[in-house]
């Protein structure tokens, strides 16, 4: 009300809504600090964020533009990925998932994602190296032994991707998706009362 034109005010109300999971009221504070300041980094990226919870994924990719344009570095690179692999463009994603990489190349979380954007574009044998990478900076990652698993399925490996599998339930005992895919993987494997060990679980 008394300083209308401080777009600093505007970012500060947008990222409040933004923690009260008010996205629309979010989006339109944020709006307004980048029209006052159209090189105001971090309400861009809280408008990408707000935008990307509410899914509406080709606004999000407009405010990723925005962002790249003022900062590339390696949260911006994966933010951008993130987007363009929820439109299922995975060659793209897989571009800016490795520009990540190249600022910051022992980030798990962006390793896991490119394993996973190449598991779906089936480049297999990538994916199981960026997998492995992972777990090399982290051998407890569950989120990489999942994909791992999945990677050795469609290898024809059953062996590696049930003990992948076995990994994560290790490490956590009631994850009943686990079971359940292990179920899966033993019922191909022929190896039936496994399978129905792991269905009962």
């Amino acid at each position: 009300t008394f300083d209308a034109k401080n777009a600093s005010n505007f970012y500060n109300a947008g990222r409040l809504y933004f923690d009260l999971k008010d996205y629309n009221e979010a989006i339109s504070m944020l709006s307004k600090a980048t029209t006052l300041d159209k090189k105001h980094v971090n309400a861009y990226k809280l408008k990408l964020k707000s935008n990307i919870e509410l899914k509406d994924y080709e606004k999000a990719l407009k405010e990723s533009d925005a962002v790249l344009a003022l900062e590339q570095n390696q949260t911006n690179y994966y933010w951008h990925a993130f987007v363009h692999e929820k439109f299922g463009n995975y060659n793209q994603a897989e571009t800016f998932l490795r520009k990540s990489l190249d600022k910051s190349p022992n980030a798990l979380e962006t390793n896991i994602a490119l394993a996973d954007v190449l598991y779906k574009a089936k480049k297999y044998d990538q994916s199981l190296e960026s997998c492995n990478k992972a777990l090399q900076l982290d051998s407890k990652s569950t989120d990489a032994l999942w994909i791992r698993s999945k990677v050795y399925r469609e290898k024809i490996d059953y062996t590696k991707a049930i003990e992948d599998l076995s990994r994560i339930i290790y490490f956590s005992p009631d994850n009943e998706q686990a079971f359940f895919n292990r179920g899966l993987y033993n019922q191909e494997y022929t190896k039936y009362q496994d399978a129905i060990n792991d269905f009962s679980k």
